[in-house]
C-alpha cells in the first residue's frame, strides 16, 4: 500500500465490548488494510502506520485528521459531495446545488467517454469549459447562502449550513476536479466505503 500510486482510506464506528472504537481502513484495487482503534483521529492514523509515509493520492472524504499529513496529494469523495448537494438542494431550496452535480456529473461523463476512446486526458476545450463553469456555478451560489444574524453582540456570525459544503468546494477545488485533470484518478471514495460496509452489517 505504501507503494501504491492510489490509496482509499475511510472509517467507521464499531462497538467493542461497551465502547466506541474506530475501524480504519486503507485500501487499493488489491489490497485491504483494517485497523481498529480507540481513537478516530491522528493517533489512530500515525499508529496504523500508512499515510504518515505516504507519497502516493489519497481518496478520501474530508476528515480534518487526514489532512494533517503532507506527505500525500488529497483527492476528495465526489459521492460524499452529491449526496451533500442532494440534500442542500431539497432542504434550502437553493439552486447553485443542482447546478454543480449536473457539472460534476457532466464531468463524470466525459472522462468515462474519453476512457472508452483510450485517451490520456480531456481536451483543452474541455477543461476550460469545465473550470469556467464550475467556479460560475459557485460564485453565483455565493449569493444564494443566507447570512445569518448573530443574536449575541459579541461573536463570530453564524454560517447557514450550506456555507461549509460551498467552502470546502470553493476552497478544494483541485481535489474534488482531480479525476478531471488526471483520467488515472478515482471520482469517489467507493472503494474504501465498501471494504468497510461489511464489517458494519456484520456487527
Amino acid at each position: 500500500l505504501l507503494n501504491s500510486p492510489i490509496n482509499h482510506f475511510d472509517e467507521t464506528g464499531m462497538r467493542v465490548d461497551t465502547g466506541l472504537h474506530w475501524l480504519h481502513v486503507a485500501s487499493n484495487e488489491n489490497l485491504t488494510y483494517y485497523f481498529l482503534h480507540e481513537s478516530r483521529g491522528r493517533i489512530a492514523i500515525d499508529e496504523m502506520g500508512i499515510l504518515p509515509d505516504y507519497q502516493g493520492y489519497a481518496m478520501h472524504d474530508h476528515w480534518l485528521s487526514y489532512y494533517t499529513y503532507f506527505e500525500c496529494i488529497h483527492l476528495l469523495c465526489n459521492a460524499h459531495h452529491l449526496r451533500e448537494l442532494i440534500y442542500a438542494s431539497e432542504q434550502y431550496g437553493q439552486i447553485w446545488p443542482t447546478q454543480l452535480i449536473q457539472c460534476l456529473l457532466d464531468i463524470k461523463n466525459a472522462v468515462e467517454e474519453a476512457l472508452n476512446e483510450d485517451l490520456s486526458s480531456l481536451t483543452e476545450e474541455q477543461l476550460k469549459q469545465y473550470n469556467q463553469q464550475y467556479d460560475e456555478i459557485l460564485t453565483q451560489g455565493k449569493a444564494e447562502i443566507p447570512i445569518l444574524i448573530k443574536e449575541k453582540k459579541k461573536g463570530r456570525v453564524k454560517r447557514h449550513k450550506s456555507h461549509n459544503l460551498h467552502a470546502r468546494l470553493e476552497e478544494h477545488k483541485d481535489e474534488v476536479l482531480g479525476f478531471m485533470n488526471n483520467l488515472f484518478l478515482p471520482f469517489d471514495n467507493n472503494l474504501a466505503e465498501r471494504d468497510v460496509r461489511m464489517a458494519k452489517l456484520k456487527q
